[in-house]
């Protein structure tokens, strides 16, 4: 009991955040005329931007994020062999399978970030950021191969690289990895004044 009343005040802003979100959108608060150009910008726009500051302020130096991403690549590979693995066993049409592919191979990393700064802190940002650096690129690049090889619009090579670049959060983790990777000097900042001032910039593996 003690444990979950500690958690209540990380949890509780990120689950006021969503509900008011939709409370927005359902009361007509926010027209839906205006809803879908809120929905673009912060798909094309924002996401990508927290991904390349996340990843950019990460501390990829191998020693620090080698084994642990390792584990992170290898956790998930596993869970979409084993999805490869039903769609044989049980037989799943495709947009069945592409449906569960999806929710066992991605997750919501702003949420875990959001989650991430309230409960642990700069570590934990720290480790939300490799885990984004690590998994979303990896991530949407699988699952766009998935959707393009047994979705509804299969694709050849070059329509699944399209689809691939098209994704915006991909340039952004991009951005971010170029950025960390190359030391060059950038004025984006943390999200929290604590993460500002334990988490460090690049340093080599």
């Amino acid at each position: 009991m003690p444990a979950t009343f500690a958690a209540l005040p990380a949890v509780l802003p990120v689950a006021l955040t969503v509900l008011i979100g939709y409370g927005a959108r359902r009361s007509g608060i926010v027209p839906a005329s205006l809803w879908q150009g809120v929905e673009i910008f912060c798909y094309r726009v924002l996401f990508p931007a927290i991904m390349l500051v996340s990843v950019y302020h990460a501390d990829l130096g191998w020693s620090r994020i080698g084994p642990f991403g390792t584990a992170l690549l290898l956790t998930t590979a596993a869970a979409a062999l084993v999805v490869l693995a039903l769609r044989r066993i049980l037989a799943l049409p495709d947009p069945r399978f592409t449906t569960l592919f999806q929710t066992v191979t991605r997750w919501n990393a702003f949420i875990a970030l959001a989650l991430a700064t309230q409960l642990t802190g700069p570590k934990g940002i720290g480790l939300i950021s490799v885990a984004m650096a690590f998994l979303i690129p990896v991530v949407n690049v699988v699952n766009v191969l998935v959707m393009s090889i047994w979705g509804s619009g299969k694709a050849g090579i070059f329509g699944m690289i399209k689809a691939i670049l098209s994704k915006p959060i991909i340039p952004g983790c991009a951005a971010g990895l170029a950025l960390n990777l190359g030391g060059i000097p950038c004025h984006a900042r943390p999200t929290t004044r604590s993460a500002r001032s334990e988490q460090r910039p690049f340093r080599s593996a």
